[in-house]
């Protein structure tokens, strides 16, 4: 994003974030930009893509299933990264 003159640490809705990632020797993480994905439509103050999420979220765990962790770890970006608007 830089090279287009955006960086992601002066764009309202993106942050750096440690990406995991797999690799065949062990787990890797990558600081890479990343948007904050629902942050410009809240609406009554809720962001509607994070409670879907948590929704999929639940629906993989009572399933047992192996991706649930991949949707904590989105959760986990979204709510780290939640804007906060000021008055004045």
């Amino acid at each position: 994003m830089e090279i287009i003159d955006l960086p992601a640490d002066k764009r309202l809705n993106y942050a750096y974030w440690d990406i995991p990632f797999k690799s065949t020797e062990k787990k890797q993480t990558t600081y890479l930009p990343a948007y904050v994905i629902g942050e410009h439509t809240r609406i009554n103050g809720r962001n509607l893509c994070l409670d879907k999420l948590e929704e999929i979220k639940r629906s993989l765990q009572s399933n047992n299933s192996k991706f649930a962790n991949k949707y904590e770890n989105t959760l986990h970006f979204i709510k780290a990264n939640k804007r906060k608007i000021s008055a004045g």
